[in-house]
């Protein structure tokens, strides 16, 4: 399925640049963590799953959902208000957590939740069309779904006045898996074929995945909620038929038929070291949940949040990003004069050298964990904090073709000017 946007959402740009600056702030944080205690957890959290993960879905989404049906996005003038109350609402949660004044922590998950809300309702009343759901608009509906339940369950967890089922660990599950991976795989069955020019191989299996990997994480989300290590293995069994049987759609999809690209596309890559990374988080956290192994669940959330979430996140703004500023650039010149290809916008040895930097960073942070040496972790999250930066200055080059073409033209054109008047 070839993705062309019918017109390009201006609030996807602003999701993405957000996205990484809390990445940025994330990783500061995480090395910060290893030398000197922070006051809450919260503080380190929060910029991760409600800010680095979750800007870059709400971004995709508010281009996706009106792509995939063929229209424009509706209730656009509703966008930057409720792009302002999330970001508002997650620097408050930070600060919050970081002084400790509830009244600011109450405000502050009030303000965020609202602006969940009103992205729930730009999607689902507005920009939704039922006769239109293919494959990807089903996982994503089902994603958004999880994350309104998501967000009741963290904030009323974190202002205490929910039941004692609601936990912490509970609510993050739901975020995790429930909006990020779901919103993941959706995005995927599409993107991947896309980008090596292929088609999905069986969609009637992608429809039974979808099922599979629901109810695996439905009688996940139960489990932590009873705290039954018997129905945790069971439903994480499911869960890993249902991730397995993604898995191989994916391979049996890059593999069938000839094959029309010389190499994977740098996405691409991405992606699929993502998904390797996904399969052992989801082993490992059936092993935690089912054996209590609570030693594990640091190796267990950064293999997740770092090889999974971020490996793929990074992976898509390789092809998101020069996407956007090569249509608004340079699709109204094709036909009339030379442009450039998409991967001439950005260096794909420098995002290969990022590939292996956040691999060699999590590894390194994962033997940091396995010795309890803290001395590991920070030079792993280093590792991580300074691919991270060569990552933002590759974004930046990027963005910024636009405007040294400008300046270009606008060369040419003087010296044509002067050529003219000498």
């Amino acid at each position: 399925m070839q993705i062309v946007p019918t017109s390009l959402v201006r609030i996807t740009r602003y999701y993405m640049i957000a996205a990484i600056a809390y990445l940025l702030i994330t990783l500061a944080i995480g090395v910060l963590r290893t030398i000197v205690p922070i006051p809450s957890s919260l503080v380190h959290w929060a910029p991760a799953v409600l800010g680095w993960v979750s800007f870059p879905i709400m971004g995709a989404y508010y281009q996706f959902f009106p792509t995939l049906q063929g229209r424009d996005l509706r209730w656009e003038n509703l966008t930057i208000p409720q792009f302002i109350l999330v970001n508002v609402g997650l620097l408050g949660l930070m600060a919050a957590g970081w002084t400790g004044n509830g009244l600011a922590l109450t405000l502050s998950a009030i303000i965020y939740a609202g602006g969940a809300l009103l992205f729930a309702a730009i999607i689902a009343l507005a920009n939704l069309d039922l006769t239109k759901v293919v494959l990807t608009l089903r996982f994503y509906l089902a994603s958004l779904t999880y994350f309104v339940a998501a967000i009741f369950l963290l904030f009323a967890n974190v202002l205490q006045v929910g039941p004692s089922w609601a936990t912490q660990t509970l609510a993050l599950h739901v975020l995790a898996f429930g909006w990020t991976v779901m919103a993941i795989i959706g995005a995927e069955y599409s993107m991947i074929p896309m980008l090596q020019l292929k088609e999905l191989r069986h969609p009637r299996l992608a429809d039974a995945q979808f099922y599979v990997i629901n109810v695996g994480f439905w009688g996940i989300a139960l489990s932590l909620a009873t705290r039954s290590a018997t129905l945790t293995a069971v439903s994480g069994l499911i869960t890993l038929v249902g991730i397995s049987l993604f898995v191989y759609n994916i391979i049996a999809s890059l593999r069938y038929g000839p094959s029309r690209l010389p190499h994977l596309d740098v996405s691409v890559k991405y992606f699929l070291v993502g998904i390797a990374y996904l399969v052992v988080t989801a082993i490992l956290g059936t092993i935690v949940g089912a054996f209590r192994l609570g030693n594990l669940v640091p190796i267990h959330v950064h293999l997740g949040l770092i090889g999974f979430v971020t490996m793929t996140i990074v992976g898509a703004m390789y092809h998101v990003v020069p996407f956007v500023v090569w249509w608004e650039v340079y699709a109204p010149k094709l036909g009339y004069e030379e442009v450039p290809l998409l991967k001439q916008l950005f260096s794909e040895r420098l995002a290969h050298f990022q590939l292996y930097g956040l691999n060699a960073g999590l590894l390194t942070m994962i033997v940091g964990f396995v010795l309890r040496a803290n001395i590991v972790l920070a030079f792993g999250g280093t590792i991580l904090f300074v691919t991270a930066i060569t990552f933002v200055w590759a974004m930046i080059k990027v963005i910024n073709h636009r405007k040294n073409l400008r300046t270009s033209s606008a060369h040419k054109t003087n010296e044509t000017i002067c050529g003219g008047i000498a």
